[in-house]
């Protein structure tokens, strides 16, 4: 899913409405920038005494496009002098400023970008090369929001780009998006459909993605109380050829699914299917079946245990450019399968050359220049090191801290050792390389091709 550039889209789009020509803003404005208003909070008549009735003068240019101002003003309502201010300051700045009747105050900078704040306080935005936004206001109507049911959201931003429209809510709740993502599935919204949700370290996170039958595709997300929806056209490669099975694709090699499970999308290149009765056990079985069919290119394969829950997953590609890929979470099965056209290059980290393998935990993240292990003990840690000096690795302070190996060990739970030519420290609980698992039961392995010059 593309849920999360969808965010760092909107976001962006904030900050570009400031730009004004600019490579980057003087300030990225605070609580009170007036391109990051609250639409439920929108004001079309400034109070009485504000600085958008008396007109005082003091309110520039550069004050309205970093941010610096009340929220509540609207800039086409001030006096005649103050909008005069304003246009001059603009010019400066290589931007025009003009003002209409109705209170609307148009801004196009040098390149062509054209900021507008209406009457009711919201913002739109339009580039040079088509592409539209807008700042609050009401649900837009365009090819794509046709396409769903009209949010009883308060919008925060929403524009269009790259054939996507994504839309972010202020203020929504976890229980307005499932029930949003429940009127998605009414118009239509059901084929290909996944469904994530948890909930780490207090943090509720939701998302949900489906496509229609016309092949357009919806992402819906909910996380730290910040929500996106994006609306596009799926993906579609080649297709490969016709099948009258769609368990049995032809030239997929694909094996049947032995335990009961439904087909919850069939497009010309895509299968995905979902059980909700088969065991852990019984899908690693049938993952075994995968690679004894060929499936065996670009492995990638992970078991975990988290909070009781167990997760498992699989993909890999066989010769002939499809590829599979199963998820197994607590009684939950999704199996899907794509047509791809080509196996690419394995981006997979592979267990550091010179290395033994560690002996334990519940999963791995090999890298580069490190590995992290997680769900593993202390004892564990402790075997590896054994073993680690069994491959002729001895204990080596090249960090000069003083210690000797019983000491760093008991107080700094770590260890630093070489065998002439692979530097490393194994330490324990201090660190997740961003796994996102928590300290505890986590061991990482850091790697240098030569000894650290680093002092403690």
């Amino acid at each position: 899913m593309k849920k999360l550039l969808s965010l760092l889209l909107a976001l962006v789009m904030v900050f570009a409405l400031a730009a004004c020509g600019k490579d980057t803003p003087t300030t990225q404005g605070g609580e009170d920038d007036p391109l990051n208003r609250n639409p439920g909070t929108t004001q079309s008549t400034p109070p009485a005494g504000s600085s958008s009735t008396t007109g005082n003068g003091n309110v520039s240019f550069e004050d309205i496009m970093n941010g610096s101002l009340p929220t509540d003003i609207i800039f086409g309502n001030m006096d005649e002098a103050a909008k005069q201010q304003i246009i001059a300051d603009a010019a400066r700045e290589g931007c025009t400023v003009t003002f209409d009747a109705d209170g609307t105050m148009t801004v196009v900078s040098p390149d062509g970008f054209v900021t507008v704040q209406h009457p009711d306080g919201s913002w739109t935005y339009k580039d040079n090369e088509g592409g539209e936004g807008q700042m609050g206001g009401s649900w837009p109507n365009n090819e794509f929001t046709q396409l769903v049911p009209k949010p009883d959201m308060d919008i925060q931003y929403a524009g269009e780009d790259e054939g996507e429209f994504v839309v972010t809510f202020a203020g929504a709740t976890l229980v307005q998006i499932k029930a949003y993502a429940d009127k998605l599935r009414s118009v239509g919204f059901t084929l290909n459909e996944e469904v994530e949700e948890q909930e780490a370290m207090g943090t509720a996170f939701y998302s949900f993605s489906a496509c229609n039958a016309d092949g357009y595709l919806v992402e819906l997300m909910y996380t730290a109380e910040i929500s996106v929806l994006t609306i596009g056209v799926a993906e579609q490669p080649e297709d490969p050829g016709d099948s009258d099975d769609p368990d049995q694709p032809s030239g997929a090699n694909f094996p049947a699914i032995p335990f009961e499970h439904e087909t919850v999308g069939a497009m010309d290149n895509y299968l995905a299917f979902r059980s909700y009765t088969a065991t852990v056990e019984q899908v690693r079985a049938f993952v075994q079946t995968l690679r004894d069919v060929g499936y065996t290119l670009n492995v990638e394969e992970q078991n975990q245990e988290l909070m009781g829950y167990v997760i498992y997953s699989f993909s890999a590609y066989n010769a002939g450019g499809y590829m599979v890929s199963v998820f197994f979470n607590s009684g939950s099965t999704t199996i899907s399968l794509t047509y791809e056209g080509a196996v690419p290059e394995d981006p997979t980290p592979q267990w550091p050359a010179g290395l033994p393998v560690y002996q334990g935990g519940k999963g791995t993240d090999p890298r580069e220049d490190s590995v992290a292990i997680y769900g593993t003990t202390w004892d564990e840690m402790l075997a590896y090191i054994e073993l680690l000096k069994q491959n002729g690795f001895s204990f080596m302070d090249f960090y000069n801290s003083g210690l000797t190996e019983e000491q760093m060990l008991s107080s700094l739970q770590q260890w630093c050792g070489t065998n002439g030519t692979i530097y490393i420290t194994v330490g324990y609980g201090y660190g997740d390389l961003g796994l996102g698992y928590g300290e505890g039961g986590i061991v990482t392995i850091l790697i240098y091709l030569q000894k650290p010059g680093t002092e403690w």
